[in-house]
């Protein structure tokens, strides 16, 4: 018997040696996560492909203005970006509660304050409507409970900045000249007005891609890996 075994034993030392030796894949870190509200998670799946942002409860007060983000940082060029989502959760209103969102976002974060700050081009979906937003000029859809799933869109070309989203049956559209450098362009988690939230919000991104590039440095992600990296 040992004389029989002797010889699975060699290829089974093989294998595990030639194994040892095979390259390994790793993900790059192309996400940052930033977390104001140490509630904040988020997570690749990689197996269904999804990025998930979720929080337990949002608190006032947080210097940033947001609960929580993944971001790529000081890109350049000229872009479309389109982002589906899904399962986009939070609670019913609660007394004396605001209005939690997820969205996407590109923004100067090199300005202190982004509660007042307005160079910031952003689509997205909250407890109660659907948004486009360039600046302080915002365009808004009443949201059904039922509308959890759409897609989100940002376009820069030179000064001129489109914010979309598509969810259920509505869209919230909005495009104007609009000169600014973004610094960040975020997928985040929060509440209107730095306002208290007593229930969980969550939603999944299916992908982040970008294309029509020109001199562009963002990077698409499928989230076939972890890309997250927390400092």
């Amino acid at each position: 018997m040992k004389l029989k075994l002797a010889p699975i034993v060699a290829i089974t030392g093989l294998i595990a040696a030639l194994s040892s030796c095979a390259p390994k894949t790793q993900c790059e870190g192309i996400w940052i996560a930033d977390t104001p509200n140490p509630g904040f998670f988020s997570e690749v799946d990689s197996v269904n492909k999804t990025m998930s942002l979720q929080i337990s409860s949002m608190v006032p007060g947080l210097i940033q203005g947001f609960q929580g983000e993944v971001y790529q940082s000081y890109f350049t060029g000229d872009f479309n970006v389109v982002v589906p989502f899904s399962n986009f959760a939070c609670g019913p209103l609660v007394a004396g509660d605001g209005n939690p969102y997820g969205e996407i976002i590109m923004y100067n974060s090199e300005v202190p304050d982004t509660v007042l700050d307005t160079t910031f081009v952003k689509a997205g979906i909250s407890r109660d409507y659907i948004y486009a937003a360039i600046g302080n000029n915002k365009v808004k859809k009443t949201r059904l409970s039922t509308t959890t799933s759409g897609t989100m869109r940002i376009q820069k070309i030179g000064n001129s900045m489109l914010a979309q989203i598509i969810a259920g049956n509505d869209t919230a559209f909005k495009q104007m000249g609009y000169p600014f450098t973004p610094v960040r362009f975020a997928l985040r988690l929060g509440s209107f007005g730095d306002s208290t939230v007593s229930t969980q919000t969550a939603i999944k991104f299916k992908s982040f891609n970008v294309s029509g590039t020109t001199g562009a440095t963002l990077f698409s992600d499928e989230f076939k890996c972890n890309s997250i990296y927390i400092p």
